[in-house]
């Protein structure tokens, strides 16, 4: 145990290692829109990354490069989940150890753990401790955790008010492999109405706070969908080379 207690310190070092030299350079991307308007909704997601950034400026009256500690939390979060959860499927220790470490030399991973944004902070941790809690208990759920893993999809909605949802029928497709499809599918039922209800219930409070429309979460994603209905085949593949280059090791010799 202290063994790879070590281990993962080690790699959280080298982690931060990597990243001193970078911690201070200018922010880029969607950072300064986050940033611009923390006093007011900075997007069309929900607000749990919006309301972290304005409580860390206005009780520790951190700068705009100094946000940067929340990814850099959240892959720390990340590293540990991911050992876990590795650690549980596999059921061999050595094996979870080699899986953090691929992560840790991800530069994809290293990258977005510099960004503010949503989908390489929160959302990740927030899936992650979904799928962490159902590889526990996947063969025996129990009304108690499908409550938990309701609360769970909710936070993760919370974070993010789209790719979460790929979480439902992931779980379905898993219980028809498993053949056990009408007992998988009740639970999941049970899940998304916990989650999906304490998501409409929590957002209507935020909706009235930052005086919106109930319906303005809804809008970003039904234009989202709209817009890629005619995207071309070019264009997908260009997206998936920008992904490929991404986890390519090449990253980690372009200075940024």
């Amino acid at each position: 145990m202290f063994k790879r207690i070590t281990i993962l310190l080690v790699l959280i070092c080298i982690y931060l290692l990597l990243i001193s030299s970078r911690l201070n350079l200018p922010l880029t991307g969607d950072d300064p829109i986050y940033l611009s308007s923390y006093g007011s909704l900075p997007s069309l997601h929900p607000p749990l990354l919006h309301s972290i950034i304005r409580f860390l400026i206005n009780f520790f009256h951190l700068s705009a490069v100094q946000l940067r500690v929340i990814g850099v939390t959240c892959f720390m979060a990340n590293l540990m989940l991911t050992y876990l959860l590795i650690k549980i499927i596999s059921r061999d220790n050595l094996i979870a150890l080699l899986g953090v470490l691929l992560f840790v030399s991800s530069p994809m991973a290293i990258q977005g753990s510099l960004l503010i944004d949503i989908d390489n902070t929160i959302l990740t941790v927030t899936l992650l401790l979904f799928i962490l809690y159902f590889a526990t208990c996947y063969d025996n759920l129990k009304i108690k955790d499908c409550l938990i893993l309701g609360f769970l999809f909710f936070f993760s909605l919370f974070s993010k008010f789209t790719t979460p949802f790929a979480l439902i029928p992931s779980l379905l497709i898993f219980y028809t492999l498993k053949k056990r499809f009408l007992w998988g599918a009740s639970r999941v039922i049970l899940i998304s109405f916990v989650g999906i209800g304490l998501f409409l219930l929590t957002w209507q409070h935020s909706a009235y706070y930052y005086k919106l429309p109930f319906v303005y979460i809804f809008k970003r994603p039904i234009e989202i969908f709209l817009q890629n209905a005619g995207f071309s085949n070019i264009k997908f593949l260009k997206h998936i080379v920008r992904i490929w280059l991404w986890f390519g090791p090449a990253l980690l010799f372009i200075p940024i």
